[in-house]
């Protein structure tokens, strides 16, 4: 009976008006947590001593559930028959008797509190969370929030928050499968306490089901596409939940639009031992945009008391450190990064725009000192993310070598590199990139290989190996490229991102390239863990296998270097070998496709 039904059917009402049923039922639960770490009490309101003298003994005159006026007790009576609270009891007892045992209360009504508070329960279903969310009614749910800060954080730790339950509509029913689920769900992982998901929330199932039923009624397919959303944007934020469950650190923010608190957005920070988060959420539809004022009050348990504190972002989220210039961090959601001012977080500085049910939630925080080249890339990015923080910050840093090589590499510049000789040196400005990038001037090729790179119908691939090798005194180049950025401008002109780790890959075998035959070569570049991702190296059913098109694109380039390594080796009798090679190499793919790219079958010939 909890007064807005029928009384349920299914359940025996137990007198708790006896101490002798109070007891018994204490020592039940007892008993079933020797056996289960965590025990959740269905309904637990309706035994609030305030709700069961309403429900089953009202006071005499009292609006209540019309049946049981007759069996009406004065409130003295009543607190005589039943003078503790229940489930204050229970708590203390299973405390002294089974300690560890987490115990989760069902208790709607606003009670939510009341049970955390002054029944010291460990958990509680926090109602207003799906209720509140689902309807928009942002501001009541923030006023929740506040009141709780005000009071006693640490409630909020004791929440369990949820988006569906079995007595609900599904979640996607509630909030659909749209922006507006995928931003409640944020708060959802991200708010102190402890997410609860319903069965099939995840799988975007429709039916409610009921725990009557043996089988579900519909045949309903897990939504795939709905899923591997969780998995790219929620899952990452449930694996991080040390930084957002606790609430010591937690402050709330208004966000201001024109001088205006807009309640549709939940603005808070968090902090976790070294870590921060900032998580911003725009329960609404519409385009805003504001920045984060200050925090909402929230008592502060002191050595010498208490008070009601007010903070501002920068405080708030821990970023006083007086060296720090700049700050990147990162939005979990977009997977970009972001580089402010310190500036920009103290006042109310921090401004960002948001769109329907917008969402960002901020982690990573990393401070820096001073430096022109973080100067000019924030001014650069004007506040807006970049997919790759470092990889800007490296364009920008070695500009001027990327532009080098990029001149190097266009058909002007390879031509005057390959056709150098000491009756004719290379152009001024040639030289000068050429030194930027290998520390040292460009030296002539032997004429057999110059005239091979020059020919009609050379490969663009074969030229810039050759720019390379020029550069092979320099033990340390792959690395020197990969610091400047020049990987990815040699992946680009080539048209091939993989390219580059061929090269190294042999630019570091170069001395034992002609001597090693191609059998033992090719198995020791399979056995380079770079080669192998390039080569989509996986297992499938316990068998090695490769992708045919990396492969198919890998042995041409492989095959050209290794001829031209001959060449170089020994021009007037190379030929030969150079033929022998070909054959090598088309054996190796006619085998490679005959047995459907197995690596166990190919790598392994004569």
């Amino acid at each position: 009976n909890d007064g807005t039904h029928l009384p349920w059917n299914d359940t025996a009402q137990l007198n708790f008006l006896r101490e002798d049923v109070r007891e018994a039922m204490i020592c039940t639960i007892l008993a079933v947590a020797r056996r289960f770490k965590i025990i959740r009490f269905d309904a637990a309101m309706t035994l609030a001593k305030k709700h069961f003298e309403r429900l089953w003994f009202p006071l005499p005159g009292a609006a209540g559930v019309p049946s049981r006026a007759e069996h009406s007790l004065s409130r003295d009576e009543f607190e005589r028959l039943f003078p503790v609270e229940f489930w204050r009891q229970v708590v203390d007892r299973v405390a002294a008797e089974v300690p560890d045992t987490l115990l989760l209360a069902e208790a709607f009504w606003l009670m939510e509190g009341y049970f955390v508070r002054t029944l010291g329960m460990h958990r509680v279903y926090n109602s207003a969370f799906m209720n509140m969310l689902k309807r928009e009614e942002n501001g009541k749910y923030r006023g929740v929030i506040r009141q709780i800060l005000e009071f006693d954080s640490g409630i909020l730790q004791r929440f369990v928050n949820f988006m569906n339950n079995p007595d609900e509509e599904t979640a996607v029913a509630q909030f659909g499968k749209g922006d507006k689920y995928f931003a409640v769900a944020t708060l959802l992982a991200t708010m102190p306490g402890l997410p609860m998901f319903g069965h099939g929330q995840i799988d975007g199932f429709e039916e409610k089901y009921g725990m009557e039923y043996r089988r579900a009624r519909f045949q309903e397919i897990p939504d795939s596409g709905f899923i591997s959303y969780h998995e790219k944007t929620i899952f990452p934020l449930l694996r991080r939940r040390p930084l957002f469950s606790g609430a010591d650190e937690f402050y709330l923010y208004d966000f201001l639009c024109h001088g205006s608190v807009n309640d549709n957005v939940f603005a808070y920070s968090n902090r976790y031992g070294a870590e921060r988060s900032l998580v911003i959420v725009h329960n609404a539809h519409g385009e805003i945009a504001g920045v984060i004022g200050p925090s909402s009050g929230k008592r502060i348990k002191e050595a010498g008391g208490e008070r009601l504190v007010t903070l501002p972002l920068s405080v708030g989220l821990g970023l006083e450190e007086n060296s720090v210039s700049f700050w990147r961090f990162r939005d979990t959601i977009s997977d970009h990064e972001y580089l402010r001012r310190h500036e920009d977080f103290l006042g109310n500085n921090f401004a960002l725009a948001l769109g329907s049910y917008g969402v960002h939630v901020f982690v990573d925080w990393q401070g820096w000192a001073w430096d022109e080249h973080l100067d000019a890339l924030c001014t650069r990015l004007g506040g807006q993310p970049a997919a790759d923080l470092d990889r800007e910050l490296v364009d920008l840093r070695f500009a001027p070598e990327q532009a080098a090589l990029r001149r190097l590499l266009s058909p002007e510049g390879l031509d005057s590199l390959i056709a150098v000789s000491r009756e004719k040196p290379v152009a001024e400005e040639i030289h000068a990139d050429f030194t930027r990038l290998f520390a040292q001037p460009p030296h002539p090729l032997p004429l057999a290989l110059r005239r091979l790179l020059l020919a009609k119908g050379s490969s663009l691939s074969l030229r810039v190996w050759a720019l390379l090798r020029q550069g092979s005194v320099q033990e340390d180049l792959p690395e020197s490229f990969a610091a400047r950025g020049l990987d990815r401008i040699l992946g680009e002109i080539l048209g091939d991102p993989a390219a580059p780790i061929l090269y190294w890959w042999l630019w570091r075998q170069r001395k034992d390239l002609v001597g090693t035959p191609l059998p033992a070569l090719f198995a020791r570049l399979c056995e380079d863990p770079s080669l192998r991702a390039t080569l989509d190296w996986h297992l499938w059913e316990d068998k090695t296998y490769v992708d045919q098109s990396a492969l198919t694109t890998l042995l041409p380039r492989l095959e050209e270097i290794l001829a031209f390594e001959l060449t170089a080796a020994e021009p007037k009798i190379s030929q030969s070998k150079i033929k022998a090679l070909r054959v090598a190499m088309a054996t190796l793919a006619k085998k490679a496709l005959a047995n459907g790219y197995q690596v166990e079958k190919f790598c392994d010939f004569e």
